[in-house]
């Protein structure tokens, strides 16, 4: 086997041992479209039903690279009905997601959630939202140890790694998981708006087009995860806050900044960036966004995105191109991520936090 692939493979088993780490909430360029990933709060920020799709593949450059899918649908739920009927109050999510990397997809980790969401508008106008999120579900993780080379396999009479299996005792494991969070958001209505049907998209108010906030933490039961029979590795719990903020530079033309941390274990993770978006003319009585956005991700990479979002549609598009040491192995190693949505049911209109 050549030294190259050899590194490859080594590299591909520790970026699986870090990735693997984030079991029940893969870690996405796009963390603002794959939002019960990021808090599961935003099942309750959805006033239409919505089905999204995400695709990553991470260093397409190595052999066996990482590769995450995932499918979310939200439910809104809404109480027209009663003595005091209050329109949109939460919403149902679930979410599906799957993830592998190595030789032939060796790795595998599938898992679903189910999210229940609860909006608390703060003010008359519901311009300012507390939203409250719960999230169960379940993951399992499996190996598959051909492809791979294991010390028990090494034969010194040849000098080969010709034995077969790992020697290893490796079962699939199946584990329960739990995590919450709660999100602040400030989204402005206009000032020829008051009812909750109509657009959020009449005459500005102020130059504050929106704004938000959320903390949240993921595998809080820390479930017990290791494939080795007689093996341990609780799944840390994973803490997220994020935030951001939308301006407006003209009718048309706004800018947006935001920030999400990620704290588990001794390890962590940081994005900052900014989208302009551009409001074009509108179709059925809603505007289409344009959106071009930069992020950085500290002490790994650089991120491009590029959106579209028409009324009941939105595609999204990002490239991340890696800073770290390992492009010593290949030069650059890049990622791409492509994000696809169906608004469904239209009631109300998206708040503009992003």
């Amino acid at each position: 086997m050549k030294l190259r692939k050899l590194l490859y493979i080594v590299l591909l088993v520790g970026v699986t041992a870090y990735q693997s780490v984030y079991a029940q909430s893969p870690s996405f360029s796009q963390f603002y479209n794959a939002r019960l990933y990021l808090n599961p709060a935003f099942a309750g920020t959805e006033e239409n039903a919505i089905v999204s799709v995400t695709h990553r593949a991470q260093w397409n450059q190595l052999e066996g690279s990482y590769l995450s899918n995932q499918v979310t649908g939200v439910l809104p739920i809404r109480l027209e009905k009663g003595i005091q009927p209050r329109g949109h109050i939460g919403g149902i999510g679930i979410s599906v997601h799957q993830d592998q990397a190595g030789p032939n997809g060796s790795f595998r980790n599938v898992g679903g959630n189910l999210t229940f969401g609860y909006d608390l508008p703060l003010d008359v106008q519901r311009t300012q939202h507390l939203v409250f999120g719960l999230q169960t579900g379940f993951g399992q993780r499996s190996l598959s140890p051909e492809g791979y080379q294991w010390g028990s396999t090494y034969n010194p009479a040849t000098g080969q790694f010709d034995g077969a299996g790992s020697g290893l005792a490796i079962n699939d494991k199946a584990f329960f998981d739990v995590s919450g969070g709660v999100l602040w958001q400030y989204a402005p209505r206009r000032k020829d708006v008051y009812y909750e049907k109509e657009s959020h998209y009449g005459k500005r108010l102020s130059v504050l087009e929106g704004a938000s906030l959320g903390v949240a933490a993921y595998h809080l039961n820390s479930p017990e995860t290791s494939l080795l029979t007689e093996g341990s590795d609780p799944l840390p719990v994973l803490f997220k806050t994020h935030g951001s903020v939308v301006l407006g530079v003209t009718e048309q033309l706004f800018i947006s900044g935001s920030a999400v941390a990620l704290f588990q274990g001794e390890s962590n993770q940081i994005n900052v960036g900014s989208f302009l978006t551009y409001r074009m003319n509108r179709i059925a009585n809603e505007p289409t966004m344009l959106r071009v956005g930069g992020w950085y991700r500290f002490q790994d990479a650089y991120v491009a995105t590029a959106e579209v979002q028409l009324p009941n549609f939105h595609v999204g598009f990002s490239y991340d191109m890696n800073t770290t040491a390992i492009n010593a192995l290949s030069n650059p190693l890049t990622t791409y991520e492509v994000f696809a949505a169906i608004r469904l049911n239209k009631h109300g209109s998206s708040r503009l936090v992003y």
